[in-house]
C-alpha cells in the first residue's frame, strides 16, 4: 500500500500571497469596453434621434440638453475606464507571489493566469479610455447635427 505524496496548497506554498479576486479580475478586464460601447451606442442613439427625428435632418438638436447629457455620459465612461484600470492596477499587485524567505519573487507557477488577466486588465482599459476621450473630443469638437 502507498501513501500519496502530500501536494502542498496554494497557501502553503505562498504563505504570504495576497490574492487578486476573480471578479476583480474579470471587472477590471471588461468594465473599460463595456463603458465604451455604451457611451457608443446610447450616444449615436440619441444624437441621431435629435439630429433626424423624421424625414428631414435638423440644423440643431431637438433636444436643448443633448451635448450636456452626451458630455455627462462621457464623464460617466472615462470615470469607469479610470477605475477598471485602477481595479486592474490592484489585481496586478495583489497577484505578486511573494516568497517571505527569499525576499524576492518565486518562479512563476500556477498563479500566472491572474497576472496575465490583470495585464490584459490594464491594457485593454488604457485602450480603451483613449477610445472614450478620442470620442468625447469629437463632441466637443464637432457639431452635432448637420449645421
Amino acid at each position: 500500500m502507498t501513501v500519496a505524496a502530500h501536494q502542498p496548497s496554494r497557501a502553503e506554498e505562498l504563505p504570504n500571497q495576497r490574492r487578486a479576486s476573480l471578479l476583480a479580475l474579470w471587472t477590471g478586464l471588461v468594465a473599460a469596453p463595456l463603458a465604451w460601447a455604451v457611451q457608443l451606442q446610447v450616444g449615436y442613439a440619441m444624437t441621431a434621434h435629435g439630429c433626424f427625428p423624421r424625414d428631414v435632418p435638423l440644423q440643431a438638436p431637438l433636444l436643448s440638453g443633448l451635448r450636456m447629457g452626451l458630455l455627462l455620459g462621457s464623464v460617466l465612461a472615462i470615470a469607469i475606464a479610470l477605475g477598471a484600470i485602477a481595479l486592474s492596477c490592484r489585481s496586478w499587485v495583489h497577484s505578486r507571489p511573494v516568497d517571505a524567505t527569499a525576499g524576492r519573487p518565486p518562479p512563476i507557477g500556477r498563479d500566472g493566469r491572474s497576472r496575465f488577466l490583470a495585464a490584459s486588465g490594464i491594457l485593454t482599459s488604457v485602450l480603451f479610455l483613449i477610445a472614450i476621450i478620442f470620442e468625447t473630443s469629437a463632441l466637443l469638437l464637432s457639431p452635432l447635427c448637420g449645421g
